[in-house]
């Protein structure tokens, strides 16, 4: 949580990848991005063990990898989204606008800490809260009053997933007719736990890199094909270091209108410039090579998590994405902002 990930932008016309100079937490709303203004935020967090002096920092880039603005904050703010001024996000029960000088200015209360925000159009908000221990709520705040309840469902079978220019999609299960008419939010049928490409056509499975499959066959399997009189047979699987790092990786996905499963094998199309050390990298004690040589052995362990709506065919562009570690399940799927 207090920065353990490197970040970049990619180009997913291309795949020309720019390394950002600073690292990230692994949080699961971390970083988050506005399909309108081409932007992307990350918050980092210090000293989260003692609540009287966690500070926050929330950074907001352009799809170039530019600096647009940085806030530090007192006390913990979740789930920030950049915005035109400056982000949006949770701090405790309160959705609160920050703009880029670190202000914040209340813009409403929900019933428990908001998560999945989403900036529609015409300046409104749309998140989810938890009303109790199992229900989720999808609201919209309209930039007066109190936020009106769109939806609500089981805890986990309800999201809101962003789309292009501005498009928010309630995915999942919601419990009735869902009170979305003049809200900006698209109802589709796709599950709560897919990503959704930016016309809403398509519900992304997860999807994981060859390495890390083999790394979780190894962790399902420990322990296992031997007994205590006789040595463990000879593991000739794969392992995240063996796992050829240009092997497709299969993307699964289902369009949202017919139900029809879509199959694609994707290659990596990684530009050269997606395999140099990250700049946030420290470089003491070691040479330029000795760094870069530790960075591809990382690189083999990784795989990237998006920040955006899935991208079909028609509608690529940059996104920023968030490399973690294979200890953590993610997925690898092209991106936009």
């Amino acid at each position: 949580m207090q920065g353990g990930a490197f970040a970049a932008i990619v180009d997913t016309t291309d795949g020309h990848v720019t390394k950002l100079p600073f690292t990230v937490p692994l949080a699961y709303f971390d970083p988050s991005c506005n399909t309108r203004t081409h932007t992307a935020a990350f918050t980092a967090f210090r000293d989260v063990n003692d609540p009287a002096l966690t500070k926050t920092r929330v950074m907001t880039i352009d799809t170039a990898g530019k600096s647009l603005g940085k806030a530090a904050l007192n006390g913990e703010i979740t789930s920030a989204v950049p915005v035109e001024e400056g982000a949006v996000a949770a701090r405790g029960h309160n959705l609160v606008h920050i703009d880029r000088a670190g202000k914040v200015k209340g813009l409403a209360t929900g019933d428990s800490v908001p998560f999945d925000i989403r900036p529609a159009q015409d300046g409104t908000i749309a998140f989810v809260d938890r009303k109790d221990t199992r229900t989720a709520q999808a609201k919209v705040w309209s930039a007066h009053g109190g936020p009106a309840l769109v939806a609500f469902g089981k805890l986990g079978d309800l999201d809101l997933m962003p789309g292009e220019a501005g498009r928010v999609f309630l995915t999942g299960h919601p419990q009735g007719a869902p009170n979305i008419q003049g809200t900006g939010v698209t109802r589709i049928n796709a599950p709560a736990d897919t990503d959704i490409s930016t016309q809403g056509r398509l519900a992304v499975e997860p999807v994981l890199t060859p390495g890390v499959r083999a790394g979780l066959a190894h962790i399902k399997g420990a322990g296992k094909g031997f007994t205590r009189n006789e040595p463990a047979p000879q593991d000739t699987r794969p392992t995240p270091e063996t796992a050829a790092g240009d092997q497709p990786v299969t993307v699964t996905s289902t369009a949202t209108v017919t139900g029809e499963k879509v199959t694609q094998s994707v290659a990596d199309t990684t530009a050269p410039s997606g395999k140099n050390p990250s700049p946030a990298l420290p470089t003491a004690g070691g040479s330029a090579g000795e760094v870069r040589r530790s960075d591809q052995r990382l690189a083999a362990h990784q795989q990237v998590r998006p920040v955006g709506p899935v991208v079909p065919p028609e509608d690529r562009g940059r996104a920023p994405v968030r490399e973690r570690s294979r200890a953590h399940d993610g997925r690898h799927e092209p991106v936009a902002v």
